[in-house]
């Protein structure tokens, strides 16, 4: 059977007995190997046909849902999920999103033991993963068989997931690896070039919905911010010679805008002892010890900290800083980690802002920038009291913030790394 002089099958007849065929049942078998290259030419299109309106429904339907839930990310992963997993016949598909060095599993359509084990265990950039494969070399990755494969190494997923073909597909912003949107089916049969090119698709718009809602986020962190601000700044206006309004206002506005458990404003009493004046969240038993306990320049504290180096100070978790002396209150708050920014005057520190988390979480510039943002640069030093300054004081220092990571972040457990 021939197309276009390509050979795609054959027709065999067989006798019992020695008698040849006839020119007439030849040319009727020929003719019959004609029709049959037919039918199986219309079956290939309308197979074919039918992939393509599939493919273009999915699509559709993809994007309305994307349209509908611009900013619920969740159920776009799973709407991509669902459908590449059923158009491309595969039994294992995850996004996974970038997380500093490591991709961690954001959503997922798999067996529960490959989920719970994935979540536990994000993954490095390396040639060892089909994930870490596409985050490393940033373009889409397809392994025929993973069990042939001399450099794929994670046999704990493998196991779990119990899959040999898999494609992996980048998701990029602005030539960044973001993310990675991966497939894998139980048998060693590689994806269509339609196949990996509708993945390619679906990865495209996930980037899309990502981005939405990243600005969304930014968004209300903004307006959050900004409404804080403008609270703090009536506050003031209508409390200008009471100080302790004015700092409670400043220490619960921080705290609640920076998504803290606790903080606390320290003014000096000398030039090298201050102590707290003003707190938000801090149990009675904390409050009393710490409005009692001086402190003092040096790295054991935060607050001394930000007043040694006269710059923002971030201890990511204090229960790990070496350096770290309040073990007593520590271990009775559960504070991990903390964040000090001085009041300063003229180069000189006449406060310190402090906020503490009982978890362990880096804050985004967005978080750290509002509570800068509402220091109160014109708070009098020790000695002056309560007396309005009759010049408005100098902006302090920028502050230097940590690295932070990426926004995605907010969206994903805390698992330990797995390589």
């Amino acid at each position: 059977m021939l197309k276009d002089d390509v050979l795609i099958g054959a027709i065999s007849i067989y006798r019992q007995e020695v008698r040849p065929f006839t020119d007439k049942q030849i040319e009727l078998v020929t003719n019959f190997a004609a029709q049959a290259v037919i039918a199986i030419e219309n079956t290939r299109l309308l197979n074919e046909l039918r992939e393509s309106l599939d493919r273009q429904t999915a699509t559709s339907e993809v994007l309305q849902v994307i349209s509908s839930s611009t900013f619920n990310l969740e159920k776009v992963f799973g709407t991509l999920l669902e459908t590449a997993t059923r158009l491309c016949e595969s039994t294992v598909a995850g996004f996974w999103l970038a997380d500093g060095d490591h991709f961690r599993l954001a959503a997922a359509r798999a067996p529960s033991d490959f989920t719970k084990f994935a979540t536990k265990y994000p993954i490095k950039r390396s040639r060892g993963t089909v994930t870490g494969r596409t985050a490393l070399e940033g373009k889409t990755i397809h392994i025929a068989d993973v069990l042939a494969d001399p450099e794929y190494t994670a046999s704990d997923y493998q196991s779990r997931g119990q899959y040999r073909s898999a494609l992996g597909v980048p998701l990029l912003r602005q030539g960044e690896t973001i993310g990675v949107f991966t497939l894998a089916r139980s048998e060693a049969r590689p994806f269509s070039t339609t196949q990996i090119e509708l993945v390619q698709n679906f990865a495209a718009q996930a980037v899309v919905a990502i981005e939405n809602t990243r600005l969304l986020s930014e968004l209300r962190d903004s307006l959050q911010q900004q409404t804080a601000t403008a609270d703090v700044l009536k506050i003031i206006s209508r409390s200008t010679f009471d100080l302790k309004i004015v700092l409670n206002t400043l220490v619960e506005s921080a705290t609640r805008v920076c998504e803290a458990e606790l903080g606390n404003i320290a003014r000096p009493r000398d030039e090298d002892t201050f102590f707290v004046e003003a707190t938000y969240g801090m149990s009675p038993e904390f409050v009393a010890d710490s409005v009692r306990r001086p402190f003092r320049i040096g790295r054991g504290t935060a607050i001394g900290r930000a007043l040694l180096e006269r710059k923002t100070i971030h201890i990511l978790d204090a229960q790990a800083d070496p350096d770290y002396e309040l073990i007593d209150l520590r271990k009775q708050e559960g504070l991990r980690t903390l964040l000090g920014v001085p009041l300063m005057r003229d180069g000189v520190p006449i406060g310190v802002f402090a906020l503490g988390r009982r978890s362990v979480k880096i804050p985004p510039d967005r978080e750290t920038k509002p509570m800068i943002d509402v220091t109160p640069v014109g708070l009098p030093s020790a000695g002056e009291n309560q007396k309005p300054s009759s010049a408005p004081p100098p902006a302090g220092p920028s502050p230097s913030n940590p690295e932070s990571p990426s926004w995605m972040k907010s969206l994903l457990p805390e698992p330990p790394s797995y390589d």
